[in-house]
């Protein structure tokens, strides 16, 4: 369970980050 919500929480940042990326280019 604590796995899935590490993975869970890491997936939300990284399509955060990309979002910033993709709204700064």
């Amino acid at each position: 369970e604590i796995d899935g919500a590490l993975i869970g929480g890491a997936s939300l940042s990284k399509d955060k980050f990309l979002k910033i990326i993709s709204s700064a280019t």
